[in-house]
């Protein structure tokens, strides 16, 4: 059994706490009562409706929940520090702990999205249309997106200790639109800043979903600049990790 497998399994027991279990049957059930409301006032005829107004909303829950503490809470307790004085790389700690929580959340996504589906589909008076293509295009690039958030994520949880880089997360998302905006707006003519504007608030996937949405061609560019982004993060990640001090702590 692979060094990876092992970890996997730790981390994966580790993360299922009573709180979590619960916190999951949670995110389900709100997920479930968006897409059985949306689907009862018949306003969902197609599968790639209800998907993404569902997976749009619980999927910001998922990530703010599941990632919390990512890393800090690992420091805090000490976890981390135990973990490395076996033949364990902090390389690969953060990359099993990014592992587990995007399998636990994209699982939990995927039950949430099964269950209305499954139900309108097969056992509803009114069924809806299960459009293929736009379906399984948006749970794809939807999903790249889940994952590069939860690896920006534990790049923050490196640096904040608890729970707070989830939060953090998303009130940097909400200052970097504001950036970019500014940025759009008085400095367009300054080209490194015009790149940099980018990378603050990543949204090649959410592009290529619009794009494709229109109809307007195979969005390539737009997925090639969210996987640019993945790598990124995962760089900075990755130097984070590397540079944090376990013995003293996150704060």
């Amino acid at each position: 059994m692979s060094k990876y497998s092992i970890l996997f399994k730790a981390e994966f027991k580790r993360f299922w706490t009573p709180a979590m279990i619960v916190t999951a049957f949670g995110i389900i059930g709100f997920g479930n009562v968006i897409a059985f409301g949306m689907g009862t006032m018949k306003q969902l005829p197609k599968t790639s409706n209800l998907v993404e107004i569902c997976y749009d909303i619980v999927s910001f829950f998922s990530v703010i929940l599941f990632s919390a503490g990512i890393v800090g809470s690992d420091i805090k307790s000490g976890w981390m520090r135990t973990l490395l004085i076996r033949p364990v790389t902090r390389q690969q700690y953060v990359l099993t702990k990014i592992s587990v929580i995007s399998t636990v959340t994209l699982v939990t996504l995927a039950i949430t999205i099964l269950i209305p589906i499954v139900y309108f589909m097969l056992l509803a008076d009114s069924k809806i249309i299960f459009d293929v293509s736009p379906t399984v295009t948006f749970l794809m690039l939807k999903s790249c997106e889940v994952v590069l958030y939860i690896i920006i994520s534990a790049g923050i949880s490196c640096w904040i200790s608890g729970a707070f880089n989830s939060l953090a997360l998303y009130i940097w998302f909400g200052a970097s639109q504001l950036i970019e905006m500014l940025i759009s707006k008085k400095y367009w003519d300054i080209p490194w800043l015009m790149t940099l504007k980018d990378f603050l608030s990543p949204s090649g996937f959410q592009d290529a979903l619009t794009y494709s949405k229109l109809g307007v061609g195979f969005p390539m560019a737009d997925i090639l600049w969210g996987l640019a982004s993945v790598a990124f993060f995962a760089a900075l990640m990755l130097l984070s990790i590397n540079k944090i001090q376990i013995d003293i702590g996150s704060e």
